[in-house]
C-alpha cells in the first residue's frame, strides 16, 4: 500500500489499525472459525532511499522483523533492522550442512 502525503508515523498508525482489524475479523472456512493475524513491514520514502524498489526492500525488511519478533505486530523500517531473512536462509542451510 502507498500512501501519499503521510508521515512514517502515520503510516505505523494506518497499519496498525489493519492489523487490529484483521486480528478482530476471523474467517469462516468449511464451518471452522480460523482466527488470522498479519506481519506489517513500514517504510518511509525519505532523502536516504533512492528508488521504489529500495523502498519495497526496506518494507520487506521490517516485515520480516515483524515476523521473527513474533508475528501480528507492525514494525516500521529502520537502518538498525537486521535482514532476517537473509539470517533465515542461512540457518537453513547450515541445518541442511550439519
Amino acid at each position: 500500500m502507498i500512501l501519499v502525503n503521510t508521515s512514517a508515523i502515520q503510516a505505523y498508525d494506518v497499519a496498525e489499525r489493519i492489523r487490529g482489524a484483521i486480528q478482530n475479523a476471523p474467517c469462516q472456512v468449511d464451518g471452522i472459525e480460523i482466527s488470522t493475524t498479519v506481519s506489517i513491514g513500514v517504510a518511509e520514502y525519505d532523502g536516504q532511499v533512492s528508488s521504489a524498489k529500495e523502498l519495497m526492500i526496506n518494507a520487506d525488511k521490517a516485515m520480516y522483523y515483524s515476523k521473527h519478533s513474533g508475528r501480528n505486530q507492525v514494525t516500521l523500517h529502520h537502518d538498525c533492522i537486521p535482514d532476517v531473512k537473509i539470517q533465515h536462509s542461512l540457518n537453513l542451510n547450515i541445518q541442511k550442512v550439519s
